[in-house]
């Protein structure tokens, strides 16, 4: 009997095998039917993802699409007016695709949440990665990305250009800071996998950047070209790892970082352009078989200093599948050109382009963005519709708001120090673009300009609760220097920004950080000032960025 059992259990593993074997054939049959139907042009205009015009399709957005046979779109805050005009012109998108025959679009976005995101109306607003890497909590950060994605499926979007990966390990980083879940690489590594399950159980294709890592920069990529001094061995023990933890977890997508790395290359190639980086490192070392593509081309750290159409093919020449640059301008253009031109100059081989179109093909039918008619032969779009299971997940992003907006709120000492004493006369003051969203009970506001005024003139036992994000505050200056004097006043600062930009300085009082300002920020602010909830549940965790010397 023992025998027969493990007879039946081999049998049984053998067939499941050969069905899981069948099913990855089936997928790459559909695959290469769909490539050889299409022409070099076609397979050339996948690998472009560029912006669109408008907020609606007209006669010259819909030649764009005819005339390029683009493989994606990225949209930004400028294309949407509300959910019911977005969905109805990416399907104005996707329409305009299957009448030229030219498969179903990705449509990508960057909603990362807090600061970064580009749709506000119909939409969950959660706090951004740095509050999620405070809550350090996987369960809820992969609720952020299960809600995440169903929402942005639901409006059409199937491509979210998140997470941010990078490590934020400089305290001067003026781009990466609150979009990054931290400067602690674990914690880093095991909210961006979490997320990246959470947002592609969604059938929505996450994007992880900035490879090899935008975190340690004290320039702005978008503005010039960064400079990282670090070794090799340096990378692969830090900035590599939620890359690695990212690609481990599925990550169907990872997007290059504008950025050189001159002790390693002996250049100042930028990452993005380097075949050392995306081939050898990306592919090779790391084992990443997904779509790679490059941040904005257009970007002052590559556009400023590189031909848009020479950049393009050095890109795809270092490993990129997909090449995104933000307009519809000239380098349109110029870089559908440099491709053809490369193709029939022999400097682009139709191989090296089977190689990315057969990813991006892929990609499309193995998230749901299509599906192929195997009697037409023909690959169509595919509707996504919510389940009633999803929909009930759907019902609880309220509450994961409130959860993981709570759980993210940060401070510097115990929280218990926030609870306003009965006998105390409180207010709260600061920055127009926070108090101006903030209605507490019991709390009267006063304004900046008269705040130190009413301190000074009254003996009773006064409470501040100060909205700050600049040390150099000369209000902050003012009030540290009252609280030393006046012991009757206590200062409490709230910072829902940048918190490397007010822990410079070594005598701030305890400081409250939310590293957003989303509606839900304010609920849980306007409870803990009012006494509500007692706050403190992670004042110990360290984040890195609370200097202590």
């Amino acid at each position: 009997m023992k025998r027969n059992r493990i007879l039946i259990r081999a049998l049984v593993t053998s067939l499941m095998s050969v069905m899981l074997i069948s099913c990855a054939f089936r997928k790459t049959d559909y695959t290469e039917n769909i490539l050889a139907a299409m022409t070099v042009e076609d397979k050339i205009g996948q690998m472009l993802m560029f912006g669109f015009p408008g907020t609606e399709m007209t006669e010259s957005s819909a030649e764009l699409i005819k005339k390029y046979r683009p493989g994606g779109i990225i949209l930004f805050g400028f294309n949407i007016e509300n959910i019911t005009q977005l969905k109805i012109f990416i399907s104005e998108m996707q329409n305009e695709a299957a009448l030229n025959d030219i498969p179903p679009l990705f449509i990508s976005t960057d909603q990362e949440g807090g600061k970064v995101r580009r749709i506000t109306d119909g939409v969950t607003l959660f706090p951004g990665n740095m509050a999620i890497g405070a809550a350090n909590d996987e369960k809820l950060a992969y609720a952020v990305g299960r809600i995440t994605g169903m929402e942005l499926r639901s409006v059409g979007v199937n491509m979210n250009l998140t997470p941010d990966v990078d490590i934020n390990s400089n305290p001067d980083n003026p781009v990466i800071n609150t979009r990054s879940f931290g400067s602690n690489k674990n914690i880093v590594s095991a909210m961006g996998s979490a997320y990246i399950k959470g947002i592609q159980k969604s059938n929505c294709i996450a994007v992880a950047k900035h490879f090899p890592g935008h975190g340690d920069t004290s320039k702005d990529s978008h503005k010039t070209l960064p400079q990282v001094n670090h070794s090799i061995d340096y990378l692969r023990e830090n900035e590599f790892l939620p890359f690695q933890s990212a690609i481990e977890s599925g990550v169907a997508g990872v997007m290059s970082a504008h950025i050189s790395f001159p002790e390693i290359t002996g250049s100042d190639i930028p990452a993005t352009l380097s075949p050392y980086f995306l081939t050898e490192i990306l592919q090779t070392e790391l084992k990443f078989d997904g779509i790679i593509m490059t941040d904005d081309l257009e970007m002052g750290a590559i556009g400023k200093n590189i031909d848009a159409g020479d950049a393009a093919l050095r890109a795809v020449n270092a490993g990129v599948d997909v090449l995104l640059f933000t307009t519809f301008s000239s380098s349109l253009e110029k870089i559908y050109a440099a491709l053809i031109d490369a193709y029939k100059n022999g400097q682009l081989s139709e191989e090296r382009i089977n190689v990315s179109a057969r990813k991006i093909i892929r990609a499309k039918l193995n998230f749901n963005i299509a599906n192929y008619d195997a009697e037409k032969l023909k690959i169509q779009f595919r509707n996504y519709e919510l389940s009633e299971k999803n929909k009930k997940e759907l019902y609880t992003a309220a509450q994961i708001n409130r959860q993981i907006t709570r759980k993210g709120i940060f401070y510097n000492s115990k929280g218990k120090l926030f609870a306003a004493e009965k006998d105390e006369k409180v207010y709260f003051s600061g920055n127009d673009n926070d108090v101006t969203h903030l209605n507490v009970e019991n709390i009267e506001y006063v304004k900046k300009s008269e705040l130190i005024a009413k301190l000074k003139s009254s003996t009773d036992k006064q409470r501040v609760f100060y909205f700050a994000d600049r040390y150099q505050d000369s209000v902050l200056n003012m009030l540290i220097g009252l609280q030393k004097t006046k012991p009757n006043v206590e200062i409490r600062l709230i910072s829902t920004q940048n918190p490397y930009d007010l822990t410079g300085r070594m005598d701030l009082p305890p400081v409250m950080f939310t590293f957003g300002n989303t509606p839900e920020v304010y609920n849980a602010l306007a409870d803990y000032m009012s006494g509500k909830i007692i706050p403190g549940e992670n004042a110990d965790l360290d984040l890195g960025f609370v200097r202590t010397k």
